[in-house]
């Protein structure tokens, strides 16, 4: 009896053993107290770091990377290291093909021709210009002016919307070299109403979205050469840290910007109703009127798209151009709300950026 007792515990003791082995394969082992998951500095969460605040300073021309719209047609997030953090930000959708072009508007209502005569030529903006007409005359000469445009200046070989900043001052120096004229907005304009005649070798630079790169890098190169620029920018993205803020708006307005609207949030306008897109088109100026006291009269689509209700409420507010991505020159016979332009891709050569200046793609 005393026997069979003995075997019966040390049954127990090792059926006791087998099952804790078990559950230690599974990993059911109770988390302690002050794990990586409960700590604000643990490995565990980091996923979820908020944007830095917009008194952060931003990357140093050091640094390897921006915060780069993605050669892809949807809204997607990149995993950035900054100052040892990892950080999840957004980027911009833009669907550059091989030929650089973004992706095109879609619906049966999305792309719209409307009457030259139905939008007003005239601007209250006071800038010098070229070559004028004579008071109370146009001028009908034809012209055919390349309208550049680039998106985040930074380090991103693999990326075809980030330009390196040292292929940019290559091409501004080619620019420099050649004699070529960067117009204002205004000037180009003036040339487009027939105001002004066009100098020799005009072309128009245009930025989109408004990075803070632009202000780093673009800026600077830009004043090196005397040249002028256009930025699109979103006001609802001021203040997440990887776009300009309204001060370093101001010093590029000074510095020979024009900054114009691109919308409040880049969204796809052709997909809105039209009381949400007068929200992106309507609060986008006020907020440039209030902060840089600047009025909005040209438009650039967020992704390139718009339709028939985008073209509408731009034309009751009295703007007087608006920018595509449809690749090509831009010419007197386009509509003025559906002007073409020529994507400059980070991959692009030095030969490929002037086949595209000179020959339009």
């Amino acid at each position: 009896m005393r026997k069979q007792q003995v075997v019966g515990v040390v049954l127990a003791v090792a059926l006791a053993a087998a099952f804790v082995l078990t559950g230690c394969a599974r990993g059911e082992h109770p988390e302690p107290r002050g794990s990586a998951s409960e700590q604000p500095g643990g490995s565990v969460g980091l996923q979820q770091t908020p944007f830095p605040a917009q008194s952060q300073p931003f990357p140093s021309q050091s640094q390897s990377q921006s915060p780069p719209p993605t050669p892809h047609a949807q809204e997607k997030s990149a995993s950035v290291d900054q100052g040892g953090t990892s950080r999840t930000i957004p980027l911009l959708g833009h669907s550059h093909g091989t030929d650089g072009a973004e992706g095109s508007s879609s619906g049966s209502d999305a792309v719209v021709i409307v009457p030259q005569a139905s939008v007003s030529p005239s601007l209250p903006m006071q800038v010098p210009a070229a070559s004028p007409a004579k008071p109370g005359t146009t001028v009908e000469k034809s012209f055919r002016i390349p309208v550049l445009y680039y998106h985040s200046i930074g380090v991103q070989p693999d990326n075809n919307a980030v330009l390196d900043p040292k292929k940019l001052e290559e091409q501004m120096a080619y620019l420099a070299k050649e004699g070529y004229t960067t117009l204002t907005l205004q000037q180009f304009l003036d040339i487009w109403f027939g105001r002004m005649e066009a100098p020799p070798k005009s072309v128009l630079l245009t930025f989109d979205d408004g990075y803070a790169d632009n202000y780093t890098y673009a800026m600077p190169i830009l004043q090196k050469y005397k040249f002028h620029a256009t930025m699109f920018m979103l006001p609802g993205k001021v203040g997440d840290g990887w776009y300009v803020d309204w001060e370093m708006a101001r010093e590029m307005l000074k510095a020979g910007w024009d900054i114009q609207s691109h919308g409040m949030t880049h969204p796809y306008l052709n997909q809105l109703k039209p009381e949400q897109q007068q929200e992106e088109i309507d609060e986008a100026a006020r907020l440039i009127k209030e902060h840089l006291g600047v009025e909005s009269e040209v438009f650039c689509y967020p992704y390139g798209v718009f339709n028939k209700e985008t073209l509408r409420l731009l034309m009751e507010r009295g703007y007087k151009a608006a920018f595509t991505i449809e690749q090509g020159f831009t010419e007197k016979t386009q509509n003025p709300l559906q002007m073409k332009r020529l994507f400059v891709g980070g991959k692009d050569s030095l030969a490929t950026f002037i086949q595209k200046l000179t020959k339009g793609g």
